[in-house]
């Protein structure tokens, strides 16, 4: 991948502070648009370019040549230029030399601010960083004179036969197959400086908004677990009832069929009560024939009216309320 942006004098010596791994006045390395440094790695990163300083240098270029006096001139342009996944590890600085050496061809190598090689964050890429330098065609009288302009350097025309161009390049010189792409500065996302203390800030806001976070899923986590625990306990009650449900149903079960036998042995016995009473009754009729044939009628006669007084007086007695 190879990402090209624009800068002005001002966003290029913030963007230099990165490149070149300054550290603030907490000993933090400054940091550009988030990116994340693994300072064990650090020792690791190396530069192509000769120049020491390049805030003096593009200071000192820019005094040279031509530069309109507004503040939002592009007077520095950046390649990020980032290895292929594909490539073995051992062409790594290859790749970097050549991509240099195919940029310092195309934009001269004098206005070449800087060249630097990064192995400290995640993938290893190379920052080069030049002054968009061309010539004067329009003007008679300034004719040929140097002067800041990435709108014609960078033409349409150019950009759309980098990519072939750039690949050959890279391709001659490692001798194996570079895939490569170009991310344009129009279509590409704005990339911009962002200070060591606004991103202590921004994280310092995510780390209370992820603790805030934090907080209420341990609430809910805590509700979801009573939920829980009264979830438990009502199936609990609910086998609890359930349980009861069975042992009164087989409680019922057990009264129906001892009903059942109940009124089974009631209608026997009732059976054999009235089975008895005739007996009884046939008994007492053949003993009062008897009587009546045996006994002389006045002694009969005394002795059915006995009988039939202490039969009332025991009805009576029956029908008597109790005192």
């Amino acid at each position: 991948m190879a990402h090209l942006a624009k800068y002005t004098l001002n966003s290029a010596q913030m963007l230099f502070h990165h490149n070149l791994r300054h550290q603030d006045r907490t000993g933090e390395y400054v940091s550009y648009h988030g990116s994340k440094i693994d300072i064990t790695k650090t020792h690791l990163n190396y530069r192509l370019d000769p120049n020491t300083d390049p805030n003096e240098f593009i200071t000192q270029r820019l005094s040279e040549i031509k530069v309109q006096k507004r503040a939002d001139v592009k007077v520095y342009c950046s390649w990020v230029l980032t290895v292929p996944q594909n490539l073995p590890t051992e062409k790594h600085r290859e790749f970097f030399e050549s991509a240099y050496r195919f940029f310092s061809a195309d934009y001269g190598a004098k206005n070449i601010v800087m060249a630097s090689v990064h192995l400290d964050e995640t993938t290893p890429h190379m920052h080069l960083g030049f002054v968009p330098v061309v010539r004067e065609k329009k003007n008679q009288k300034k004719l040929g004179q140097e002067k800041v302009s990435a709108k014609e350097l960078l033409t349409r025309t150019y950009m759309k036969n980098l990519h072939k161009r750039l690949k050959n390049a890279l391709e001659r010189d490692l001798n194996c197959r570079v895939d490569i792409t170009i991310d344009l500065d129009d279509d590409a996302p704005k990339r911009e400086y962002v200070p060591l203390a606004t991103l202590k800030k921004q994280t310092e806001a995510e780390a209370k908004k992820l603790e805030s976070l934090k907080k209420q899923s341990e609430e809910l986590q805590g509700e979801i677990d009573s939920l829980k625990e009264l979830q438990k306990s009502q199936d609990q009650q609910c086998r609890e009832l359930t349980d009861r449900e069975c042992r009164i149903r087989d409680q019922n079960a057990k009264l129906e069929n001892r009903k059942v036998l109940l009124l089974r042995e009631i209608a026997e016995n009732k059976k054999e009560l009235e089975e008895s009473e005739g007996k009884t009754l046939l008994a007492y009729k053949r003993f009062y024939e008897f009587l009546k044939e045996t006994l002389p009628a006045r002694v009969f006669k005394q002795l059915t009216d006995r009988f039939s007084e202490w039969r009332k007086q025991r009805q009576e007695a029956k029908t008597a309320p109790e005192r």
